[in-house]
């Protein structure tokens, strides 16, 4: 949440909403995408 905090992009939000889910291997496709 912190991560997310001080970068405030939308774009590292749905990184850290697909963690939420317990996806990490998602949140690791939409880092390198």
């Amino acid at each position: 949440a912190d991560f997310t905090s001080n970068h405030g992009s939308s774009s590292h939000t749905c990184i850290y909403r697909f963690r939420v889910h317990g996806r990490e291997l998602d949140s690791v496709s939409v880092v390198h995408a």
